[in-house]
């Protein structure tokens, strides 16, 4: 009976420190640990019924949620909501580990040419943000075009088209992505997107360093820093 009740306690020692670390296996967050996470989740936590929707599932890298609703919030800010859009997403805890949930978008195959509204609003977002990921991840449904993939490497790919002269983020090269719709274009669009680049290309704003979405927290909501949920996520992560 003594070594039962030995081997017991010692048994009991290995998993009281687990507990002491705070680790869950259901996805709960403990605010006063992970504040900023915390209330990051109240607003991107996916509903009950998430796995009737129609969506795509992504790895759960929150930095896609993070910069979905930082390039939603500069589409707002600047007033660009007629043309553009983002998918929402929201994360999920799934199989053991955190997923992303984006709404899925069907996207139109067009039988017009890009307008020279649309180019504009393209180009602001695209100068605001450093979005880069152009080929294949802007896709056109109910009349807007929407940024489908949102992930930080939509914005930190390396230097393209020829800009390796200039700083890896800076504006010139964050507009130049957007050559590849180029022959998309109407002639007064096209007209406009090719003397707004060359001018960025020759002017000391357009090939200043620039700091990119994933970095910058000038889209942020009031009262939570998005950079704080990033750091508190990858803890939880190494502590679950």
């Amino acid at each position: 009976m003594k070594k039962s009740l030995v081997l017991s306690l010692l048994l009991s020692s290995i998993f009281i420190p687990e507990l002491a670390l705070g680790k869950q296996q259901d996805g709960s967050i403990d605010p006063n640990q992970y504040p900023a996470f915390a209330k990051f989740m109240k607003e991107h936590r996916c509903p009950a019924d998430i796995e009737n929707r129609d969506v795509v599932w992504k790895e759960g890298n929150i930095g896609r949620a993070i910069n979905a609703t930082r390039l939603r919030n500069a589409i707002r800010t600047n007033k660009l909501g007629d043309n553009l859009a983002v998918p929402k997403k929201c994360l999920m805890w799934k199989e053991g580990s955190w997923k992303v949930a984006a709404e899925k978008i069907h996207a139109e195959r067009r039988t017009d040419l890009i307008t020279l509204k649309e180019i504009q609003a393209l180009t602001k977002i695209v100068e605001e943000t450093g979005f880069r990921d152009c080929v294949g991840n802007i896709g056109f449904q109910n009349k807007k075009l929407w940024f489908i993939d949102t992930e930080d490497d939509s914005f930190l790919l390396g230097p393209v088209h020829g800009g390796e002269d200039y700083p890896p983020h800076c504006k010139a090269l964050y507009v130049g992505n957007l050559q590849v719709y180029l022959s998309s274009m109407n002639p007064e669009a096209q007209n406009w997107f090719q003397e707004k680049l060359s001018a960025l290309i020759t002017s000391e704003e357009g090939v200043a360093r620039d700091t990119p979405l994933p970095m910058a927290t000038k889209y942020d909501p009031s009262g939570i820093d998005f950079n704080k949920v990033r750091e508190e996520f990858h803890k939880y992560n190494e502590n679950n």
